[in-house]
């Protein structure tokens, strides 16, 4: 609206605070010799720009590492390994994913499906199962097990159901609190 209504200084403010924010979310603190989580977003904006081998490499560099950072990288890394086809790579990777990392339940997601494109059905159930103890809000991870379980075990499956249900409840209500009166999506 401000740029149509020529309004030139919040333009240049709007632009000055969002170009800080893009800055000061990429410098890394100083002093803490962490540099993962920079490596992480250099990564991600090199392979978005279709670079992804340079953004291999960063994110091989982060996962070297070993710091606050590296298990994303490690997630990357693994999912670029599938792309490929590699599934021993990406073990490898997850493998580097601790437990108590931010990162685990992801971890335990993609062995999961690393499980399920093996015909390992029970393996890949006990990976979303452990992905869901971590993380007990992760949809898509609970529609697979759901799936899963439609065709396995039935009754496991209308429990899935329902705690799935109960969960997208959340979405629906934040989804309703962003609607207007005649029901159409607002902006706030």
């Amino acid at each position: 609206m401000s740029v149509k209504d020529r309004q030139w200084r919040r333009v240049w403010a709007g632009s000055t605070v969002a170009l800080a924010a893009v800055a000061v979310s990429l410098v890394p603190v100083r002093d803490t010799g962490d540099l993962t989580a920079f490596y992480n977003a250099h990564a991600i904006l090199l392979d978005r720009s279709g670079r992804t081998e340079a953004a291999v490499g960063y994110w091989e560099a982060s996962s070297r590492m070993n710091g606050q950072y590296s298990a994303y990288a490690n997630l990357s890394l693994a999912g670029k390994a599938l792309e490929r086809g590699n599934v021993r790579i990406a073990r490898k990777y997850l493998e580097r994913i601790g437990e108590s990392s931010y990162a685990a339940a992801h971890k335990h997601d993609i062995a999961g499906d690393i499980h399920l494109s093996g015909g390992n059905v029970s393996g890949a159930i006990e990976e979303y199962r452990r992905a869901l103890s971590i993380n007990a809000g992760m949809r898509r991870v609970r529609y697979k097990l759901y799936r899963i379980l439609e065709r396995t075990d039935p009754m496991g499956a209308r429990v899935e159901r329902e705690r799935l249900r109960y969960i997208d409840s959340f979405y629906d209500l934040y989804m309703t609190r962003l609607s207007d009166d005649d029901g159409s999506p607002t902006v706030k």
